[in-house]
Protein backbone atom coordinates (compact mmCIF):
# COMPACT_ATOMS: atom_id res chain seq x y z
CA UNK A 1 0.00 0.00 0.00
CA UNK A 2 1.37 3.34 -0.79
CA UNK A 3 1.36 6.83 1.08
CA UNK A 4 0.37 9.81 0.03
CA UNK A 5 3.80 11.93 0.47
CA UNK A 6 3.88 15.72 -0.34
CA UNK A 7 6.62 17.54 -2.17
CA UNK A 8 9.34 19.33 -0.26
CA UNK A 9 7.31 22.58 -1.33
CA UNK A 10 4.27 20.97 1.06
CA UNK A 11 2.30 20.03 -2.35
CA UNK A 12 0.45 17.02 -3.54
CA UNK A 13 0.34 16.15 -7.21
CA UNK A 14 -3.36 16.00 -8.20
CA UNK A 15 -2.58 13.17 -10.05
CA UNK A 16 -1.72 10.86 -7.15
CA UNK A 17 -4.43 12.65 -4.77
CA UNK A 18 -6.78 10.95 -7.25
CA UNK A 19 -5.13 7.87 -8.14
CA UNK A 20 -2.65 6.46 -5.53
CA UNK A 21 -4.20 3.90 -4.11
CA UNK A 22 -3.62 3.96 -0.20
CA UNK A 23 -6.42 1.21 0.88
CA UNK A 24 -8.14 -1.70 -0.37
CA UNK A 25 -11.75 -2.76 -0.30
CA UNK A 26 -13.11 -6.09 -0.46
CA UNK A 27 -16.30 -6.26 -3.07
CA UNK A 28 -18.18 -9.70 -3.34
CA UNK A 29 -18.26 -10.87 -6.69
CA UNK A 30 -21.61 -10.36 -8.57
CA UNK A 31 -23.98 -13.06 -7.52
CA UNK A 32 -21.83 -14.71 -4.30
CA UNK A 33 -21.93 -13.98 -0.91
CA UNK A 34 -19.09 -15.19 -0.41
CA UNK A 35 -16.08 -15.03 -3.18
CA UNK A 36 -14.96 -11.53 -4.17
CA UNK A 37 -11.58 -9.66 -4.73
CA UNK A 38 -9.43 -6.39 -3.29
CA UNK A 39 -10.00 -3.41 -4.87
CA UNK A 40 -7.54 -0.63 -4.79
CA UNK A 41 -8.87 2.75 -2.98
CA UNK A 42 -7.30 6.38 -4.25
CA UNK A 43 -6.67 8.44 -1.45
CA UNK A 44 -9.34 11.18 -2.47
CA UNK A 45 -12.04 8.43 -2.10
CA UNK A 46 -10.68 6.63 1.05
CA UNK A 47 -10.67 10.01 2.39
CA UNK A 48 -14.20 12.06 1.65
CA UNK A 49 -15.29 8.50 2.71
CA UNK A 50 -14.12 9.04 6.14
CA UNK A 51 -14.85 12.78 6.60
CA UNK A 52 -18.28 11.64 5.43
CA UNK A 53 -18.43 8.71 8.35
CA UNK A 54 -17.71 11.09 10.99
CA UNK A 55 -20.36 13.68 9.59
CA UNK A 56 -22.47 11.12 9.52
CA UNK A 57 -22.14 8.94 12.83
CA UNK A 58 -19.01 10.05 15.00
CA UNK A 59 -19.52 13.77 14.64
CA UNK A 60 -20.05 13.94 18.60
CA UNK A 61 -17.49 11.89 19.56
CA UNK A 62 -14.94 13.98 16.76
CA UNK A 63 -16.02 17.19 18.45
CA UNK A 64 -15.25 15.92 22.32
CA UNK A 65 -11.89 14.21 21.03
CA UNK A 66 -12.07 10.89 21.57
CA UNK A 67 -11.61 10.12 17.76
CA UNK A 68 -7.89 10.02 17.37
CA UNK A 69 -7.66 10.14 13.78
CA UNK A 70 -5.18 8.66 11.59
CA UNK A 71 -3.11 6.78 13.13
CA UNK A 72 -1.41 3.36 11.83
CA UNK A 73 -1.66 -0.20 14.04
CA UNK A 74 1.75 0.27 15.11
CA UNK A 75 1.50 3.61 16.19
CA UNK A 76 -2.01 2.71 17.57
CA UNK A 77 0.21 -0.60 19.81
CA UNK A 78 2.66 1.94 20.35
CA UNK A 79 0.40 4.70 22.10
CA UNK A 80 -1.56 2.21 24.17
CA UNK A 81 1.61 0.64 25.52
CA UNK A 82 2.35 4.09 26.73
CA UNK A 83 -0.54 3.92 28.84
CA UNK A 84 -0.31 2.18 32.32
CA UNK A 85 -4.55 1.44 32.56
CA UNK A 86 -6.80 -0.42 30.03
CA UNK A 87 -7.43 1.97 27.19
CA UNK A 88 -9.23 2.07 23.65
CA UNK A 89 -8.19 3.90 20.67
CA UNK A 90 -10.96 5.42 18.57
CA UNK A 91 -8.59 5.62 14.63
CA UNK A 92 -9.57 5.31 10.97
CA UNK A 93 -8.07 2.32 9.12
CA UNK A 94 -5.33 2.90 7.40
CA UNK A 95 -5.11 0.17 4.98
CA UNK A 96 -8.82 -0.87 4.50
CA UNK A 97 -11.39 1.18 3.14
CA UNK A 98 -14.14 2.91 5.49
CA UNK A 99 -13.32 1.04 8.57
CA UNK A 100 -13.13 2.56 11.71
CA UNK A 101 -10.84 0.32 14.19
CA UNK A 102 -11.02 0.15 17.59
CA UNK A 103 -7.49 -0.54 19.20
CA UNK A 104 -7.92 -2.03 22.88
CA UNK A 105 -5.20 -2.37 25.84
CA UNK A 106 -6.72 -4.70 28.15
CA UNK A 107 -5.74 -4.74 32.30
CA UNK A 108 -3.57 -7.33 31.46
CA UNK A 109 -1.29 -5.72 28.73
CA UNK A 110 -2.78 -7.16 25.72
CA UNK A 111 -3.63 -5.60 22.81
CA UNK A 112 -6.23 -6.61 20.33
CA UNK A 113 -8.15 -4.63 17.49
CA UNK A 114 -12.04 -4.40 16.26
CA UNK A 115 -13.19 -3.01 13.59
CA UNK A 116 -16.81 -1.43 12.32
CA UNK A 117 -18.00 -1.01 8.99
CA UNK A 118 -20.60 1.71 7.94
CA UNK A 119 -23.25 -1.03 7.99
CA UNK A 120 -22.07 -1.23 11.72
CA UNK A 121 -21.79 2.16 12.36
CA UNK A 122 -25.49 2.17 10.64
CA UNK A 123 -27.23 -0.29 12.49
CA UNK A 124 -25.72 0.96 16.53
CA UNK A 125 -24.29 4.16 17.99
CA UNK A 126 -20.79 3.77 18.40
CA UNK A 127 -20.41 5.48 21.38
CA UNK A 128 -23.00 3.37 23.08
CA UNK A 129 -21.31 0.40 21.30
CA UNK A 130 -18.44 1.55 23.58
CA UNK A 131 -20.18 1.33 26.89
CA UNK A 132 -22.08 -1.67 26.44
CA UNK A 133 -20.39 -4.18 24.77
CA UNK A 134 -18.75 -6.58 26.54
CA UNK A 135 -15.56 -6.58 24.38
CA UNK A 136 -15.02 -3.09 26.23
CA UNK A 137 -16.87 -3.74 29.82
CA UNK A 138 -13.46 -3.55 31.51
CA UNK A 139 -11.75 -0.82 29.58
CA UNK A 140 -11.13 2.32 32.00
CA UNK A 141 -9.97 4.96 29.18
CA UNK A 142 -10.49 6.24 25.84
CA UNK A 143 -7.24 7.25 24.61
CA UNK A 144 -5.50 9.19 26.27
CA UNK A 145 -6.89 9.82 29.31
CA UNK A 146 -10.42 9.88 29.40
CA UNK A 147 -12.52 8.16 31.79
CA UNK A 148 -15.21 5.22 29.40
CA UNK A 149 -17.87 6.93 31.64
CA UNK A 150 -17.77 10.40 29.91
Amino acid sequence: MNRLKPTQQGFIALDNFMKLPVAEEYQLRKNSTTEGEWKLVPFFEWFFRLAEIVNKYLYSMWYDGLVYGFCSKEDAENLLRCVPRSVLLVRFSDIEYAKIKISVKDRNGDIRHHWYEHSDLNARVLSKELLVNQRFSQIDLIYPDIDMEV
